[in-house]
């Protein structure tokens, strides 16, 4: 949803474009009720079905405690980091994320973009933070109770009919660098990651989860390309060692690192898709999404005889089997 009073420009794009889904933020909700917001995400999600489309993935960022971009008008909550850091974690987390998931249903929200799983490191000294800020959002430092602390809740959501995301591949608390402005660096031996950073990930693969890719450079296992662009860590890593076989969404293509790369937004865009990710995530600048399409469209092959990009059968087969796991709205 590009902002608040966007819908009928966001209807133009449906009718014209088949997106995969809308994110939804505090700059679509300031000032409406839960019922407002719904009837909107109703509205959008009719033109989609009406033109014979799978329904719309409807997406936020709603962690809780510092990040809670749909509060309000849900009530704020404490963080994950702070429900499983008590007596009795088992049943807070639970709790927590069954209501959770019923007030982003309450919405027409679909998918979250939590838990974070990115491993607390309280030694990081990043300089400039204005927006990572993962010590204050991670669970814990050992990467065997973040994947527990992760597993739980992400099941639980699930049940509730609401998909999880992962956060951020290939892990970011150990970055020096606030990936939303600067290129971070996650400069450590593979058998490390292994052992620490991919340990929730690899966890994850058993449960209907999406992962987050971020844009850090992984210095040893691509030098070259951001997480989110690079094929080695996308479709090597991720799904062929970690075996992840659900969606993977970029990072906020908005960001710094991708907006000053060779080609752009539409040059990452193009890059990351044909590394293997699902998604891309257009979140700060919504009219961003234009010239991404244009891009995309002069990249593909095809495209510039048809009009049309067309996702490849991987990526229709994973968001069938997606929309499948999500109830209905009754």
């Amino acid at each position: 949803m590009p902002r608040r009073y966007a819908i009928r420009t966001l209807a133009e794009l449906l009718e014209k474009v088949e997106l995969a889904g809308i994110f939804v933020t505090r700059r679509n909700v300031v000032g409406r009720s839960v019922g407002e917001v719904r009837a909107e995400i109703g509205r959008l999600q009719q033109i989609q079905t009406g033109r014979g489309r799978p329904p719309l993935l409807v997406a936020a960022d709603q962690e809780g405690g510092i990040i809670a971009r749909l509060s309000p008008p849900l009530d704020p909550v404490p963080s994950l980091a702070v429900v499983a850091d008590t007596v009795g974690w088992r049943a807070a987390v639970t709790d927590y994320a069954q209501q959770k998931a019923r007030n982003l249903r309450a919405l027409g929200i679909t998918l979250n973009f939590a838990p974070v799983v990115d491993l607390k490191d309280e030694s990081v000294t990043v300089t400039i933070d204005l927006h990572s800020l993962i010590s204050k959002r991670a669970i814990a430092a050992a990467p065997e109770r973040v994947a527990e602390v992760a597993d739980l809740y992400v099941e639980t959501l699930a049940r509730h009919g609401v998909l999880a995301t992962a956060k951020h591949f290939p892990g970011i608390g150990r970055v020096s660098a606030d990936t939303h402005h600067f290129v971070g660096h996650l400069d450590r031996p593979r058998a490390e990651l292994i052992a620490s950073e991919w340990v929730p990930f690899k966890q994850l693969r058993q449960r209907q989860v999406a992962v987050m890719v971020s844009h850090v450079i992984v210095d040893q296992t691509d030098p070259v390309n951001p997480a989110s662009s690079s094929r080695a860590m996308v479709h090597d890593v991720l799904r062929g060692e970690l075996g992840h076989t659900g969606l993977v969404i970029t990072d906020d293509l908005c960001m710094s690192p991708v907006v000053y790369a060779e080609g752009g937004v539409a040059g990452v865009a193009a890059r990351s898709l044909r590394a293997g990710t699902d998604l891309l995530l257009i979140a700060w600048d919504p009219e961003l999404v234009y010239p991404m399409l244009a891009g995309l469209l002069e990249r593909e092959p095809d495209a510039g005889s048809t009009g049309h990009l067309k996702a490849s059968d991987r990526r229709i087969a994973r968001a069938r089997e997606l929309l499948r796991v999500i109830p209905e709205d009754r």
